[in-house]
């Protein structure tokens, strides 16, 4: 029941955020922010799923989707107003991706 309830949260705050005062908070604001919550959120589900929290399985699945939500961005970079990883790391990106690829399969 928790699992649900996680996603529908981080889906709100991810797509219309809180105002506090005159500042608007949302969770796609700056650069690799969106990869890490969409990550994060879907790798607890799965991890959680599992009924047992296990950081080895954790990890693999953040750094997969993780990457995976941040390679989609490269399709945008020219015309995309968010603060993208591809946007700031620049001929980088590729080399970071590589890392993180490593990083996954090393635990």
């Amino acid at each position: 029941m928790i699992v649900p309830l996680l996603l529908i949260t981080v889906g709100f705050l991810y797509s219309y955020g809180l105002k506090f005062k005159e500042k608007r908070f949302r969770l796609k604001a700056g650069y690799g922010v969106k990869n890490a919550v969409i990550g994060l959120s879907w790798s607890l589900s799965i991890t959680f799923s599992l009924k047992t929290f296990d950081s080895s399985i954790f990890s693999f699945y953040f750094l997969k989707l993780f990457m995976n939500s941040a390679i989609f961005d490269l399709k945008d970079i020219d015309r995309d107003e968010i603060l993208t990883l591809p946007k700031l790391l620049g001929n980088r990106f590729k080399a970071f991706m590589g890392f993180l690829n490593v990083l996954a399969h090393n635990r």
